[in-house]
């Protein structure tokens, strides 16, 4: 059936339920979604709450995704200056030489790991 064969009473009552219809069903804006809190950014303040930040003590030091320099882990997506501020999340463990530490880059707003004999603090005895 269609529209222009429905007689003219029915076309309006039909137009005036479909008005109603969109004003009932409920839109969202994107405004929103600030109402909202991030929840990775909730979960980071947790895991630092209380703690300084520790600092970088070399230059060029590399953040990788994974704690290792090998195979297809641990590609390199951030580099690190001297006195750049960091997190240390905790340690992970003694792997190719290196112990490794994860750690959250508040700049960057991301996680990764560096080896821990270019941050401050000794970490090294610390992972131990």
């Amino acid at each position: 059936m269609y529209l222009s064969d429905l007689n003219n009473k029915n076309t309006k009552r039909l137009l005036f339920y479909l008005s109603i219809l969109v004003f009932l069903v409920p839109t969202y804006s994107a405004s929103a979604a600030k109402l909202l809190s991030n929840p990775r950014e909730v979960n980071v303040q947790k895991l630092i709450r209380g703690q300084a930040t520790t600092l970088v003590t070399a230059t060029n030091v590399n953040v990788r995704n994974l704690p290792t320099t090998t195979g297809n882990g641990g590609f390199i997506f951030a580099t690190l200056s001297k006195g750049d501020k960091v997190y240390v999340i905790g340690c992970e463990g003694f792997s190719e030489g290196y112990y490794w530490l994860r750690i959250y880059i508040p700049d960057l707003k991301e996680f990764g790991y560096v080896s821990a004999q270019f941050l401050q603090n000794n970490y090294n005895n610390i992972c131990r």
